[in-house]
């Protein structure tokens, strides 16, 4: 989201495009988040503790099959023209 976020602006807005909340504090927060990662994993702690990455990257792994198989194949994409349209409730 942070590379996202800069290279939207920075191409398609670059009149708005500012230092310090599109490079400075993206890269403060994602070395923030990588420090607290390492930090959970390094040294592995005990079981069952230590299943967490596993299990997180599995179910992360599942979750990306599970949206390329139902709704990013060719053909099955029309769902994306709606995405940010309201139902319509009575």
């Amino acid at each position: 989201m942070n590379i996202a976020a800069f290279r939207f602006f920075r191409t398609t807005h670059p009149e708005e495009f500012r230092v310090l909340p599109f490079v400075v504090c993206p890269i403060i927060s994602t070395v923030a988040l990588l420090t607290i990662g390492y930090n959970s994993i390094v040294p592995l702690p005990s079981a069952p503790v230590v299943f967490a990455p596993v299990l997180a990257a599995a179910y992360l792994l599942v979750g990306v099959l599970v949206l390329f198989g139902r709704n990013l194949r060719p053909g099955r994409r029309d769902w994306m023209a709606r995405a940010g349209e309201l139902p319509d409730v009575a």
